[in-house]
């Protein structure tokens, strides 16, 4: 194209919008207005507004003569060849290469220029040239609904003269929907008319994801503080409650009526504490022991749990092999696995009658046998414990399998359960192996295998559950510091029925003012951990400073893995949990007091 000659006026069509767009397509090709107007004033306003030449009709014979001129006048091109739609090479491939859709509106919402990325088809290209994004919906199959949004937000970018933003959902056959960033821009003349729409798209797909997954995790992340931070204070009044138990406990006579409500008292609060012990397991702050377990044995104490835990219609059985080798493993987390997959089992249901089997048992695995299920950790050809839950429900197709353990994969309606990608983690960090078994219509069958060790249940040998105190005879002065005044107080009564005097901070600031007064009396100090103004390891540091070598036993409704490293290797201190039993407590204080 040599040259663009444009008649102006022209009837249905405002040439002040195609010369910007001209300019915009055809940069570097001249641009003559001829006018039936000889008015000098139109002449510079073109000029002014990019043409190149002004020519009234009177003198349309010099057109030949001043494009010849202006061709003469203009630099060489760099590159000779263009695009049918007049976009030189070098630009071209400069916007085909951007990492953003780029497409040019103009005022009826038609194409007028796409680049690469926007569309990878040339011809397809070629084809929009001219097209609404109506015909592209409907070329392409598309939901009419993308072309109405587009088209609604252009007309508001021309009417307001201003840059819109919205985000958009596009269907694609192979990979899903996929999620667009769109902005609309105006282009304005001098005159702060719209010429023309700047579309320009970004592909946010990922960042959706990542931020969908990001959501999952701090939701999660919420989960643990809360579970963490209602562990920590049913901690402290099961502190009070057992305490007191145990205080009653031994002032009772041992054929006294009233000392089995005492004793069920106290196996409540120790069964209560376990709980605790596994909402902050899950909340990481706790840290989990590995110890042989008997799988039977926890899946008979948590009976009333499971059965709370599968719908009204589901029936539950249990198929319990007889006396099993041990599991090595951590019994909070077993816990975790089989509620799960029961809870699992149960909604498999989805709201309808079934039933649901719990069995255990012992199976040698050889290694192709291990090698075919979801762990394949180079496991070792063995004998393996299995917990395996069977359930009457709709069962999974192949994609559902493929997904199951994926981290933030759910069949279930917004907001429910942690999913199977916890019990794989904890099968996997025990050395163990889950095979599955499941067609639609016929059910599913879950089997968690973990390594057997040489002991069996029936030699298992477990210390009496709440061993009976062995008083000591206290001597000297106590410090407790403890913000819970129910704390302080039940722990005063104990150290007093051990003979020991006693004196009790409220705080960590109050707790350092009084051991600076009597620290050559203090004999042992009891420390929360948890306290408002000054927290334990604050107060312990400050003490150690006064008196290097006193004992203190620190206390703490959260784990040991709350403490730091420097306060677990202190030779003059040691941890317990709440709620201690009054044996433990002695037997803590006896090691740090009369070592």
């Amino acid at each position: 194209m040599d040259a663009i000659l444009a008649d102006y006026p022209l009837d249905g069509w405002d040439l002040k919008t195609a010369l910007p767009i001209a300019r915009f397509l055809a940069p570097t090709t001249p641009f003559i207005v001829v006018s039936r107007s000889p008015d000098v004033r139109e002449a510079v306003s073109w000029m002014r507004a990019g043409a190149d030449e002004y020519l009234p009709v009177s003198e349309t014979a010099r057109l030949p003569e001043i494009v010849g001129k202006m061709q003469q006048g203009h630099e060489p091109r760099t590159i000779s060849r263009q695009d049918p739609d007049g976009v030189p090479d070098f630009l071209r491939l400069v916007l085909d290469h951007i990492p953003v859709q780029i497409a040019v509106y103009d005022l009826m919402g038609r194409y007028w220029y796409l680049n690469g990325q926007a569309v990878r088809s040339p011809e397809m290209r070629q084809w929009l040239i001219g097209k609404t994004d109506f015909d592209y919906c409907r070329r392409r199959n598309l939901p009419m609904s993308i072309a109405e949004d587009r088209n609604t937000n252009i007309q508001k970018c021309i009417a307001e003269k201003t840059t819109v933003g919205f985000e958009e959902v596009f269907p694609t056959p192979t990979d899903g929907n996929r999620y667009l960033a769109r902005i609309f821009s105006p282009a304005l003349n001098p005159d702060d008319t719209v010429v023309y729409v700047l579309g320009t798209s970004v592909d946010i797909t990922e960042r959706k994801r990542l931020e969908t997954q990001l959501q999952y995790a701090q939701k999660l992340e919420s989960l643990g503080v809360l579970a963490g931070g209602i562990a920590h204070d049913f901690n402290n009044l099961l502190t009070v409650i057992l305490g007191h138990a145990e205080l009653i406990k031994a002032q009772i006579r041992p054929e006294s009526r009233w000392i089995e409500n005492t004793r069920a008292i106290i196996q409540a609060s120790h069964r209560a504490a376990s709980l605790c012990n596994q909402m902050l397991a899950y909340a990481g702050k706790s840290r989990l022991v590995a110890k042989e377990c008997p799988v039977n044995a926890i899946i008979e104490e948590m009976r009333d749990l499971l059965d709370a835990s599968v719908a009204k219609q589901v029936n539950l059985k249990y198929r319990l092999a007889s006396n099993l080798p041990m599991v090595k493993g951590d019994s909070s987390q077993l816990l975790q696995v089989i509620i799960n997959l029961v809870t699992n089992a149960s909604e498999a249901m989805e709201g309808g009658e079934g039933t649901v089997t719990i069995s255990t048992g012992v199976m040698h695995c050889d290694t192709a046998y291990l090698r075919n299920t979801y762990v394949d950790d180079r496991l070792l050809e063995g004998n393996y414990v299995y917990i395996q839950v069977e359930d009457t429900g709709k069962g999974m197709d192949e994609a559902t399998r493929q997904m199951l353990f994926d981290p933030f994969f759910t069949t279930k309606f917004t907001g429910r359960g942690l999913g199977l990608a916890a019990v794989l983690g904890i099968v996997r960090s025990h050395r163990g192996a889950i095979k599955i078994d499941s067609r639609l219509g016929e059910g599913t069958t879950m089997r968690v295998l973990f390594p057997a060790t040489e002991t069996l249940e029936s030699e298992r040998h477990d210390a009496p559950p709440f061993a009976e105190p062995t008083w000591i005879e206290g001597k000297g002065l106590v410090l407790i510091v403890d913000d819970e005044e129910s704390v302080r107080n039940v722990n005063r009564t104990m150290l007093e029925k051990m003979g020991f005097s006693v004196l009790t901070a409220s705080d960590g600031m109050e707790a350092v003012e009084m051991f600076m007064e009597r620290a050559d009396e203090i004999v042992l100090v009891l420390l929360d951990i948890t306290m408002p103004r000054m927290n334990g390891e604050e107060v312990f540091a400050e003490l150690k400073n006064i008196r290097k070598n006193i004992p203190i036993l620190l206390l703490s409704g959260y784990g040991e893995q709350v403490l730091s490293r420097s306060l677990l290797e202190d030779p003059h201190a040691d941890f317990i949990q709440k709620p201690s039993s009054l044996a433990d407590l002695t037997e803590k204080i006896r090691g740090l007091v009369y070592q």
